[in-house]
């Protein structure tokens, strides 16, 4: 697992035990090692930015490097030894849409959100796995957690948007990698939910203000993606339904953690 140090990454690493590479995967020599002893490649490496998508904007030659030229760079090392990339791509693609489907044009609404898109783009759908998953979300707090984030914002949006449960990924990914599956698949839940929402779901006086898209628009650089994606490809892959987003199941673990 490349970009292991992250939180998806050291998930991965810390409750599947897979393998974390923590060395510069730009480096030709370390690449080749990296795609020559191992079968599949989990590419976790990106960024998104901190405290928010908006650091993307300003700083598009490191933005570019991490999420384009790192996946097309692995990509072509696993191709040389026979190894299989697995990258963790993203689905805010598009500044608006409801069940958004692998084969729906992207309509990047940020930077962020380009280097995303080109990657997939660019990428051998042939070969490569790419895993697109949204605004992910879990019962332990990370500051990388959308709980976390959206407990920090002043203001907030009432909009319905897919969420990925880390849980959720934790499980789909082995059986994808697995079962040798390659191209793009949306791996969010079923359901969506708000930012809102979770305001409301701790039902504390945070002091946070519910805005429009609009009004939001207005206070950042980058403008940013409230969508829902379809589930209908993993799913029909898989022979599984994919789990409705529960909030509230995930709200109580996180007070209790």
């Amino acid at each position: 697992v490349t970009g292991s140090k992250g939180w998806v990454g050291s998930l991965l690493c810390n409750r599947l035990g897979y393998t974390p590479f923590e060395w510069n995967v730009l480096d030709p020599e370390k690449a080749r090692w990296l795609a020559r002893y191992n079968d599949i490649v989990i590419n976790c490496v990106g960024k998104t930015g901190r405290p928010n998508i908006d650091w993307c904007e300003s700083h598009k030659e490191e933005t570019y490097t991490s999420n384009v030229l790192v996946p097309l760079f692995l990509e072509e090392a696993c191709r040389q030894y026979g190894s299989k990339l697995v990258h963790i791509g993203s689905g805010c693609l598009w500044p608006s849409g409801s069940d958004l489907t692998e084969e729906s044009e992207p309509i990047p609404p940020s930077y962020y959100s380009y280097t995303k898109t080109t990657a997939d783009n660019l990428l051998n759908k042939d070969r490569t796995l790419i895993i697109r998953i949204r605004m992910p979300i879990h019962g332990i707090p990370h500051s990388r957690n959308l709980i976390n984030k959206i407990l920090n914002y002043s203001q907030v949006v009432d909009v319905q948007n897919s969420v990925t449960d880390m849980e959720l990924l934790l499980k789909v990914i082995p059986l994808l990698t697995d079962q040798g599956f390659t191209g793009i698949y949306n791996v969010v839940n079923r359901g969506s939910i708000s930012p809102w929402d979770i305001i409301e779901a701790f039902k504390l006086d945070f002091h946070t203000e519910q805005i429009s898209v609009s009004t939001l628009e207005k206070s950042t650089i980058a403008r940013r993606s409230n969508c829902t994606l379809s589930v209908e490809k993993v799913e029909r892959a898989l022979g599984i339904i994919m789990p409705t987003i529960d909030l509230p199941n995930i709200v109580k673990e996180y007070k209790n953690g």
